[in-house]
């Protein structure tokens, strides 16, 4: 099939904020998905090598994301 992947989706939570950070970080050299697998491949011993980062932090501009979500 041609939608078929090789591995089962794998999903976890994390603050909206940092997601968006995130996104923007990895940009235009890599994906969300190379680096997080770049860190649990460091984080179970197989590399000493972590993924590469910017240079600079990355501001938070979405910390609105992150407010409870309310209910009327």
């Amino acid at each position: 099939m041609p939608n078929q992947h090789k591995w089962p989706a794998t999903s976890f939570r994390v603050r909206p904020s940092l997601r968006e950070r995130s996104k923007i970080a990895v940009q235009p050299d890599s994906t969300l998905r190379e680096h997080i697998e770049g860190f649990l491949t460091w984080l179970v011993g197989d590399t000493e090598e972590l993924p590469s980062r910017p240079g600079h932090q990355i501001p938070n501009d979405f910390a609105h994301l992150d407010e409870p979500y309310e209910r009327h």
